[in-house]
């Protein structure tokens, strides 16, 4: 089993690499299905995007991505930095975030595909039974689900309820 996380920002850089061996597929979920036998695809989506948008600076700013369940730094890709609140570049990451996900939307429909749909919210307050869903989706047993122990903790704090409550202060941008 193989498994493959493709943000929609990655899409054409992925068409583009795959056309160069797998030239004769007729459209991208063709191109996919050649390239790695027929896809389970899951559509994970945030609801609320001012807190994606701000995590995700957040995490540009500070260099920080993600922090184990223990609280300890998980993965981080820059030396720590001051994270500033910026209401224009967490607007233009909210308008990319529903562009992201009105693309994905528009590109299972064209394919005919019905992903399996979950939300950030709902795996964040509960992994395990998300994993479960998964599990099933996948043809194995869910109850594996219980077996995992969940090994990332969410970076949202009282910083982010604060510029999410400045952001929602501001006229729209």
């Amino acid at each position: 089993m193989f498994g493959l996380r493709l943000m929609w920002g990655t899409v054409p850089e992925m068409r583009q690499r795959l056309r160069t061996i797998l030239a004769d597929a007729a459209d991208d979920a063709a191109l996919f299905d050649e390239a790695f036998g027929r896809p389970h695809y899951i559509h994970l989506k945030r609801q609320d995007n001012v807190a994606q948008a701000i995590s995700r600076l957040r995490a540009e700013q500070s260099g920080l991505w993600h922090r184990s369940a223990d609280g300890s730094e998980r993965e981080r890709s820059a030396p720590p930095a001051p994270e500033v609140y910026d209401a224009d570049l967490i607007a233009g990451l909210v308008h990319e975030a529903e562009a992201d996900n009105r693309n994905w939307d528009a590109w299972f429909a064209k394919h005919k595909i019905e992903p399996l749909r979950l939300t950030y919210e709902e795996l964040s307050a509960a992994p395990q039974a998300v994993l479960a869903k998964v599990l099933t989706e996948l043809g194995q047993d869910p109850a594996i689900a219980t077996t995992v122990k969940v090994k990332t903790a969410k970076l949202a704090d009282e910083i982010s309820r604060d510029w999410a409550a400045r952001f929602a202060e501001q006229p729209a941008r």
